[in-house]
């Protein structure tokens, strides 16, 4: 977690602080906007009107959320962001690949727009 606190630091600047803060994240056609806490190890993303716990925080990757099937028919997916090179995954699929979300673009780092409530 330090290199990773050590790198937000060094991207957002010297007021904001490196355990919190938004991504704005875009590819083609596609924008996302999630508010990270890794202190508290929470984020959510848009209005923020479901609050969700970090599933893994590494150095090299921060995964948001992360499902694989346990049933047949269920859904595969996950978000993902690459603090070295600000890469941004978000990728979900349904059975047999039917429905399936491919997103690859950069986030950037903003100052932290807080997030009001706990995990559920």
């Amino acid at each position: 977690m330090r290199g990773i606190i050590i790198f937000l630091a060094l991207l957002s600047g010297p007021a904001a602080a490196a355990d919190q803060f938004d991504l704005a994240c875009k590819a083609r056609n596609v924008t996302e906007h999630y508010r990270v806490d890794l202190a508290n190890g929470q984020w959510c993303s848009g209005d923020c009107d479901r609050i969700r716990l970090i599933v893994e925080e590494t150095p090299n990757e921060i995964v948001l959320e992360e499902h694989e099937p346990t049933f047949s028919g269920d859904y595969r997916g996950w978000v993902r962001v690459y603090p070295a090179s600000g890469d941004w995954e978000w990728y979900n699929s349904g059975a047999g690949g039917v429905g399936t979300l491919d997103v690859r673009g950069k986030c950037e780092i903003a100052p932290f727009s807080g997030i009001a409530s706990p995990a559920q």
